[in-house]
């Protein structure tokens, strides 16, 4: 029987960085490899869509507000128009803020996994000293890298 090694998942290296492409909207690119070119992720962003209800918001419902002949029914409509407005764009900057920190983490990926590799080490080392406080964090810690390998953890 010919039995074969899984072969270890090869990443692109690192450092990753962020990045805008020109012409891309709403996008934030993780690059990586020598000069970042790589792309390691696309993470869709919300700008477009804040720019079109800042818009809605500091021009269109001004202006409805100014040429509305101003009575109790139509500024009642502005204002629910102006409501929805806010509770949407503030929706949008709470997820334009959480794309932002995915972004930021997963170009931070290659670090993190250095440093956990390291950590590998030291818990390693102090549990051949005799720190047996240590296991249950070593096996956590290699869990994790169990996971980023392909296997189940």
């Amino acid at each position: 029987m010919n039995l074969t090694k899984e072969k270890h998942a090869t990443f692109t290296p690192g450092p990753w960085q962020l990045s805008c492409i020109d012409g891309v909207e709403d996008s934030l690119m993780v690059g990586g490899g020598d000069d970042g070119s790589d792309i390691v992720a696309d993470i869709r962003t919300h700008e477009n869509d804040i720019l079109n209800i800042q818009a809605e918001l500091y021009d269109d419902i001004p202006s409805m507000r100014s040429s509305a002949h101003v009575n109790s029914d139509s500024a009642k409509k502005i204002d629910k128009l102006e409501k929805k407005a806010e509770e949407r764009l503030a929706e949008l900057e709470r997820k334009e803020k959480e794309a932002r920190a995915n972004a930021r983490l997963i170009a931070a990926a290659p670090d993190l996994l250095a440093q956990c590799k390291e950590f590998e080490k030291c818990l390693t080392h102090l549990i051949n000293s005799g720190d047996s406080g240590a296991d249950l964090e070593r096996d956590k810690v290699r869990e994790v890298l169990a996971k980023v390998d392909g296997g189940e953890g």
